[in-house]
């Protein structure tokens, strides 16, 4: 489906303010800033401080202002990223073009912000998405989505849905669904259901199965336990286990258990003493 493939990485910069705008000279600094982000095309995400977020601050954002990041390819949102691992044994870390963090103090305005290279915008121009399934295609060279058509919750009014959209673009999906992707999705309902009921059959198929093979195992077992005079009574077979538990009704004494253990020297099946 897809003819092109993307970097698996693409570098900005990443910038970090903290303002008091309180002060003038630092407030209109602040609003100079927001303007030239708006015109950028960037909503900001605020968040409100969970306790941590000043040391967060300190520790992670601070270090990286005027540092290149990479950010990964791989999921893409239309107002984030994840950032490639920083160092060796790290996760990465998510990264919003635009954030800052809401303090008690609203004087202060903390946050930071990501340079918009042409490579970013062009991305997330050129890969779209499946508003139901999510499904990434990079300049794709269909309309419509084919990765979720089988999906078992997937209703006919739920198909306008599968419209490729450019992450960029966070508009409803409102076109017409062509009748020949209401043909290809109940075809494809059709297939998987038949696949999960004979999945479903072959799952109860293969749990009697294992049910009789446990039922022959006991059987065994006991013929065993009654040819050698050895009462079945007070035993049990653990599934979980895979073994047979003596005692499990009535506890055994240490003479039972020695006599017992004696007798069963031969048994051709993992036992154990019943703890209780």
């Amino acid at each position: 489906m897809e003819t092109k493939t993307m970097a698996s990485t693409i570098s900005t910069v990443l910038h970090y303010y903290n303002f008091d705008i309180s002060n003038p000279d630092q407030k209109a600094e602040y609003k100079s800033l927001q303007a030239r982000l708006k015109r950028s095309g960037l909503e900001l995400f605020d968040s409100i401080d969970t306790g941590n977020n000043w040391n967060w601050y300190n520790e992670t954002i601070v270090p990286l202002h005027g540092q290149t990041v990479l950010l990964e390819t791989e999921y893409l949102f239309n107002n984030q990223w994840n950032s490639a691992p920083m160092k060796p044994g790290d996760n990465g870390m998510r990264l919003f073009d635009w954030s800052e963090t809401i303090y008690p103090n609203k004087k202060l305005k903390r946050g930071y912000y990501l340079e918009q290279t042409p490579e970013m915008k062009a991305l997330r121009t050129d890969t779209c998405a499946c508003g139901y399934c999510g499904a990434k295609y990079y300049l794709p060279t269909i309309d419509w989505c084919t990765a979720c058509l089988a999906t078992e919750y997937l209703t006919e009014d739920r198909l306008p849905l599968l419209r490729l959209q450019a992450i960029s673009d966070t508009s409803q999906r409102t076109d017409a669904v062509p009748e020949e992707l209401v043909i290809a999705w109940r075809d494809a309902q059709r297939s998987a259901r038949t696949t999960r009921e004979m999945k479903r059959y072959a799952d109860a198929i293969k749990e009697l199965k294992k049910g009789l093979d446990e039922e022959n195992l006991k059987r065994d077992a006991h013929q065993w336990l009654i040819d050698h005079d050895i009462n079945c009574d007070n035993v049990i077979y653990y599934s979980h286990k895979k073994l047979f538990s003596f005692g499990w009704r009535h506890c055994l004494t240490e003479d039972e258990r020695r006599k017992l253990k004696f007798a069963l020297v031969e048994f051709p099946y993992a036992w154990e003493f019943s703890k209780k």
